[in-house]
């Protein structure tokens, strides 16, 4: 699937290109178009992942205040969702579709 890669930083939407992202959850830039660093470190670090963590709510009984996250193998059909949410959490680049 397609997508736009939107840079959220200082109140402000900058595109920064756009990328197609394959059923295993790799991203693939779209050729010819000068990338922002931040975005291709990005898309260097999650091609290399293997696996993708997600929040998900702490178990029954468990202490407040508890986290809990869960590991998605790359292949898994929640992968692409959690890139999309690793993207948005820690670069602050929300991949949108087209």
């Amino acid at each position: 699937m397609r997508y736009a890669a939107i840079l959220h930083e200082d109140g402000r939407e900058t595109r920064l290109g756009a990328v197609d992202i394959d059923d295993k959850g790799v991203i693939h830039p779209e050729t010819g178009a000068e990338a922002d660093r931040k975005f291709e470190r990005f898309i260097e670090e999650s091609n290399a992942a293997k696996i993708m963590h997600i929040d998900v709510p702490p178990r029954p009984g468990a202490p407040e205040f508890t986290l809990a996250s869960a590991i998605i193998p790359r292949g898994d059909p929640r992968f692409i969702d959690a890139l999309k949410e690793q993207a948005t959490t820690y670069y602050g680049i929300e991949l949108r579709p087209e």
